[in-house]
């Protein structure tokens, strides 16, 4: 999917963050919804200091 969030083709769509669903003002590990203030992953991620955080590749439903 692309452009999302607008209302002709030539529009430039939304930016959306790795496994999140809604766009923001500022994109940074700050701002990632699954990265905690103990500085790890929480999900959908494979951190090389963190290791294998879990093997998800699609968004869980409850999250969509």
């Amino acid at each position: 999917m692309c452009n999302v969030g607008v209302r002709s083709p030539h529009e430039y769509g939304d930016y959306f963050a790795w496994g999140e669903t809604k766009p923001k003002k500022s994109y940074s590990i700050d701002t990632y919804v699954w990265y905690n203030e103990n500085q790890k992953y929480t999900k959908y991620n494979c951190d090389s200091k963190q290791g294998v955080v879990d093997s998800l590749t699609v968004l869980e439903p409850q999250y969509l």
